[in-house]
């Protein structure tokens, strides 16, 4: 398993179809990991993750009042970090990277991705540009997946 520092979100995506994600993330302050089914809902509960951390000044809520942090569906209930099922069901992940939100400027982020195992660390200075990282990141692995086989 990989170690989380304290001011890095793993994130591990299990599907990627284009420029959309499933998969769970796992926040340095939470001991779960949690669910997302697109990106923009990875978006929506790490800027919620954020604003209980420490909220911008003098900017209002940037959540949608009265909208679920969690989907209630039974398959998608958050995995606790220590179960042995939830390691089983990550081990196949299409991508797993760090995530470190430098800044929250201009109502986007700016910050770092880092890649396991590959010693790299990419830069981005908007949420678009993290999505592009994203999915250039699930290609590449599954374009390895596709070499190998």
């Amino acid at each position: 398993m990989v170690s989380l520092q304290t001011n890095k979100i793993l994130i591990s995506v299990l599907q990627c179809d284009g420029y959309d994600f499933s998969g769970y993330f796992l926040f340095p302050t939470k001991e779960q990991y949690i669910p997302f089914h697109s990106f923009a809902e990875l978006v929506l509960k790490l800027e919620r993750r954020l604003e209980e951390i420490q909220p911008l000044p003098n900017q209002k809520l940037r959540n949608f009042p009265g909208v679920a942090d969690d989907i209630p569906n039974n398959a998608d209930k958050p995995l606790a970090v220590s179960d042995a099922d939830t390691a089983k069901k990550l081990q196949n992940c299409k991508a797993r990277f760090f995530l470190q939100i430098c800044f929250r400027q201009h109502l986007s982020w700016q910050g770092k991705i880092e890649y396991p195992g590959e010693n790299r660390t990419e830069s981005f200075r908007s949420v678009l540009e993290l999505l592009c990282l994203m999915r250039k990141a699930c290609c590449e692995n599954d374009r390895l997946t596709v070499e190998k086989a």
